[in-house]
């Protein structure tokens, strides 16, 4: 950017873990949600995220320099779901309402503001046999559901990137 290299590294390395949010938004959308680091000890990082609550983080996915503070949290809209009537948590669950759907298809995307934020964050779930999309479309708005993660979910540690302060208002 610039006419300066802002990450070296290979594809999945620079969509998992992008150093900076203007690596993150250039190689695809992800989602930021403020946080605040609670505690550091034994390669771990405790954070208080809003819309998902307390989440430990390998030391290692954290940038910036140690300390407690105001962070935010980075995830990709495909490592959330909308769990509907009769499907069941496999990690952590969050409330969310539904303010927009958009179907492209093989795609779904949602726009879906977490109880405890204040704007809507992006997740998109492919549309596959037997979920409910195409009805669900014309009844989801404003209605509020749970949303959770499967194994390689935003909220688990391998795949959430936590941003210090420090690192995310100067590359904002």
């Amino acid at each position: 950017f610039d006419g300066e290299i802002a990450q070296l590294a290979d594809p999945e390395t620079l969509y998992r873990r992008p150093n900076s949010r203007k690596v993150a938004n250039f190689i695809g959308h992800m989602n930021f949600l403020p946080a605040r680091v609670v505690s550091e000890a034994g390669g771990r990082v405790e954070v208080e995220a809003d819309g998902f609550g307390r989440v430990s983080l390998d030391a290692a996915q954290c940038m910036g320099q140690a300390g407690t503070g105001d962070t935010s949290i980075g995830f990709r809209p495909e490592t959330l779901t909308i769990l509907f009537e009769g499907q069941t948590a496999q990690d952590r669950e969050s409330m969310a309402t539904v303010e927009e759907v958009v179907y492209y298809g093989d795609m779904t995307y949602y726009d879906l503001k977490l109880d405890g934020t204040n704007e809507a964050r992006r997740i998109s779930m492919r549309n596959v046999f037997g979920r409910p999309v195409k009805f669900a479309t014309l009844r989801l708005f404003g209605r509020r559901y749970s949303v959770s993660g499967s194994a390689n979910c935003a909220i688990s540690p391998s795949n959430i990137t936590a941003m210090r302060s420090d690192i995310t208002s100067a590359s904002s």
